[in-house]
Order: structure tokens, then C-alpha cells, then sequence
């Protein structure tokens, strides 16, 4: 998994007061601006915790599958900590996390998710194939003779 910045610079490790011994992931200039997380293979059951929300509605998640086709555009409705579970949303390749709008700005923590599978392409596996059949054929007793 990949962090990136939006604008401004990339995202930080930061402690923000409520808890000093479990640092969240913040945009920089901390707590208010945006970044994004993508997943190069893949990723599903993506789920994290944000906040500290002042006001419904002021934090902007967009999600992307693994083509880079926005799947999801969701907000936070609650204020305080807020729970974003994305792990309907099927396979996920790019998140985007936007908490400019947030008078005291947001972060994230809790972030969890599950690597998508990596299933081999049809050429490698036949070329795979193609060279076990080839060995085979090496090992194979000449009976010409």
C-alpha cells in the first residue's frame, strides 16, 4: 500500500493528544488538508476510523476500484470519531481522504484491509505449462534406438 499526497505534502505519522502511545495518519500540514492510499494489486474489506469530526458532513472520502473508476464518493455523518467501512465496495485500488472542509481538520486510524489475491495472467500460465512440457519432453528415455 501506497500514501500520497493530493496537494501540499505527503501525509504524516502524528500524534493527535487523545491518545499519545497510538499515533494516527494525517495530512500535512497536520490535520487538515488531503492524501491518498492506493493499493497496486487490489484490496478489499477496507475499513479505518477518522475524526475528530467538528461538523457532519466536512470529511470527503472518494473511492476508486483497480481501474480507477470512482465506486464511492461518502462523507462522514456523525461528528466526533467516525467509522468508514468500505469493504462492500468490492475490490479497491485508491482511496482519497479530504479533511480540509473540517474546522479542526481529521485523521485516520484503525486502518485495516485485506490484499486482493494475485492471480496470474493466462500467458504466464501457459508459458508456465509450455516449459513443463518442454522439460518433461528432455527427460523423456530416447527409444529410437
Amino acid at each position: 500500500m501506497l500514501f500520497a499526497a493530493l496537494t501540499g505534502n505527503a501525509p504524516i505519522i502524528a500524534n493527535d493528544g487523545a491518545v499519545p502511545t497510538s499515533p494516527v495518519l494525517s495530512p500535512n500540514p497536520p490535520f487538515s488538508g488531503d492524501f491518498q492510499w492506493t493499493f497496486p494489486s487490489g484490496a478489499t474489506g477496507v475499513m479505518f476510523d477518522s475524526g475528530f469530526w467538528n461538523n457532519v458532513g466536512t470529511g470527503v472520502v472518494d473511492v476508486f476500484n483497480t481501474s480507477n473508476v470512482l465506486v464511492a464518493a461518502l462523507t462522514n455523518t456523525s461528528t466526533g470519531i467516525f467509522h468508514f467501512d468500505l469493504s462492500a465496495l468490492g475490490d479497491i485500488g485508491r482511496v482519497t481522504f479530504n479533511s480540509a472542509a473540517d474546522p479542526g481538520g481529521a485523521d485516520i486510524d484503525n486502518l485495516a484491509f485485506t490484499p486482493a489475491a494475485v492471480v496470474p495472467e493466462p500467458a504466464s500460465l501457459a508459458l508456465l505449462g509450455a516449459a513443463l512440457v518442454g522439460f518433461g519432453l528432455l527427460r523423456r528415455p530416447n527409444r529410437s534406438a
